[in-house]
């Protein structure tokens, strides 16, 4: 496979996979109003930086990317402002490694690797999530190609750009500083001329200094970012006791003890919380190092696996220029060594891992393209070239497929949030577009028949039920409303149907327990309502049928227990009831007397 044929399949796929990019954002994106979590944060960064001023969480979040947007935000407002910035930046950290090989004269190890970025999945949902992550990704191998070729051509205004670059990158991803520093050390190793690496320096410390200076004002600790503490303090609440819900309601109330009068997250409050140099020089970054990346390799993808492997191979191939390329690689893959310090290295936290892999999958090709006969040369290129973008994730279509399911767990928090807000109009209006078909369309209508109940609907709960059922999703909501309105001959007959079977193990002893109630068997509701309790997340009402029924099946003394059980810890409500019920059980044994 010549070097021109690879380069020109290259800017193919490089068009290919930013059109798909588009595509995703403009079907899946969801308005700036409903952004949650980290994109939320930037976006009221960014407005506030289009205004002129830096919000309290513009020294917590890195506001480089904010940045951006807000540079943005005059032609196309601060929320499409940061969608462009990732889709830009997703496009051109595959630009850039094509760059990188022709700069190296690797003409075919930059396209592969281009093309290995392009399509990669991950690659393609950071692109167009409004969050950092792809902005960093071409900012990374940008700094290092920019910083090489500088370097080595003495080009002062050229390590300028680049210094510029790494101080833009340091603002946007904190961690990806340590390539920066590499590049310095990497310079000095090879005796390379001053005067480009002091610009480079220079330039760096320039851009990263006002912010640095500000956050030391404002929080009263030198850094780049306030983020690691956050994350520390959050990653202490999550991997504590109790349902996600619990650990939810946990990290909030976290986050208030942590807030301004007016409401906002007070720098010097999350500074003070952690001591972030006693812990990065403690055993516990090891641990927690180890840790997260023994947890990634348990849940890795094969297709990334495949991935790694290619490009480990490629990078460790004898290479006479090596000082030239490998070593460059590495230098890019450091920020890695950062981040799971702080989280789990899956999904988008392998990013900064995927240009020096992408790399090293071109530098394979490469050398086996320059090995044996020209048909030799063709095919087992090929073969290479094809196992790399089945390793990057088969193209487009598994980036398609992810962008549903994670489009789908956003808007189920808008969802919760709209019904918690007593809004179920606005609920049914998030979850309408999920309704038509997809991945989640048995869930969509399952969630659907939950809002109709709430507000009262319920012939249109029972359609949605159905729905649900014949779209391959659980038969349990539908059973469960067939025996509230007391359809039990029905509601048994689907109930038949059923097996006490993961995930649906909690609803489905629930079920049984409400129907064995309703014809009178108490001794089978007991039964059921037991098993309920017994796993996790049984809601505390569960406890209380379980004490009625026992009390029903004969067995009082169990029953009582579980009630007087209730009224000294469960919650008011639950606990009022069971009160009620003991001081009933008492009299009635009194007048039986």
């Amino acid at each position: 496979m010549t070097a021109r044929r690879v380069t020109s399949l290259a800017g193919v796929g490089i068009t290919a996979a930013a059109l798909l990019r588009i595509a995703i954002a403009l079907r899946f994106g969801e308005p700036p109003a409903e952004w949650t979590g980290d994109a939320r944060v930037y976006l009221r960064i960014a407005e506030a930086l289009r205004a002129g001023s830096l919000p309290p969480e513009g020294w917590i979040w890195p506001p480089g990317y904010p940045l951006l947007g807000a540079l943005l935000a005059s032609v196309v407002g601060a929320g499409t402002g940061l969608r462009v910035a990732s889709l830009l930046g997703g496009t051109l950290a595959s630009v850039v490694l094509l760059l990188a090989g022709r700069a190296t004269g690797r003409a075919v190890a930059g396209a592969v690797a281009a093309l290995v970025v392009a399509f990669l999945p991950e690659s393609a949902l950071a692109s167009v999530r409004p969050l950092s992550d792809a902005v960093a990704l071409a900012l990374v191998p940008g700094t290092v190609l920019l910083a090489e070729v500088a370097f080595h051509r003495n080009r002062v205004w050229l390590a300028a750009l680049a210094g510029g670059a790494a101080a833009l990158s340091a603002l946007t991803r904190p961690e990806t500083t340590l390539a920066a520093l590499g590049l310095i050390v990497l310079a000095l190793a090879r005796r390379r001329r001053p005067r480009s690496v002091l610009a480079f320096v220079a330039v760096l410390v320039i851009g990263v200094s006002p912010y640095v200076a500000g956050l030391k004002a404002e929080s009263g600790v030198w850094g780049l970012s306030l983020k690691p503490r956050y994350n520390l303090l959050k990653a202490a609440v999550y991997q504590g006791p109790g349902t996600y819900e619990d650990q939810r309601k946990a990290w909030g109330e976290v986050l208030d003890r942590f807030r301004d009068a007016e409401g906002h997250l007070d720098p010097r409050r999350i500074a003070g919380a952690v001591n972030l140099g006693q812990f990065v020089f403690s055993k516990n970054v090891a641990i927690a190092w180890l840790g997260h990346v023994a947890q990634g390799a348990r849940s890795i993808r094969p297709d990334f696996a495949l991935l790694l492997v290619l490009g480990a191979v490629g990078l460790a191939l004898r290479d006479r220029r090596s000082d030239s390329t490998r070593l460059p690689a590495v230098v890019a893959a450091l920020p890695f060594l950062a981040v799971p310090v702080f989280l789990n290295p899956v999904g988008r936290f392998l990013l900064p891992l995927v240009p020096p892999l992408a790399w090293g999958v071109g530098r394979l090709v490469e050398w086996n393209t320059g090995r044996g006969g020209p048909a030799r040369r063709r095919w087992s290129g090929t073969v290479i070239l094809a196992l790399a973008l089945l390793g990057a994730g088969g193209g487009g279509s598994a980036a398609w497929k992810e962008a549903i399911r994670e489009r789908w767990a956003r808007a189920s928090v808008r969802i919760d949030a709209a019904l918690e807000a007593g809004d179920p109009g606005r609920a049914e209006a998030i979850l309408r577009p999920f309704l038509r078909g997809g991945v989640s369309r048995a869930i969509a209508q399952t969630t659907l028949g939950g809002i109709r109940e709430s507000s009262g609907d319920l012939d249109g709960a029972e359609a949605a039920y159905r729905n649900a059922r014949s779209a391959g999703g659980s038969s349990i909501p539908l059973a469960d409303l067939l025996a509230r309105r007391g359809r039990y001959e029905e509601a048994e007959r689907l109930f038949g149907e059923l097996r006490p079977e993961p995930p649906h193990l909690l609803a489905y002893w629930l079920l049984a327990g409400h129907l064995a109630s309703a014809r009178g068997r108490w001794c089978d509701a007991a039964e059921a309502f037991t098993r309920t309790v017994e796993l996790p997340g049984a809601p505390p009402e569960a406890e209380f049928n379980r004490g009625l029924a026992l009390v029903r099946c004969g067995r009082t003394e169990e029953g009582v227990a579980v009630l007087e059980g209730l009224v000294r810890d469960s919650s008011p409500p639950v606990a009022e009831r069971a009160r009620r019920l003991l001081e009933y059980l008492r009299t009635a044994d009194g007048a039986a007397e």
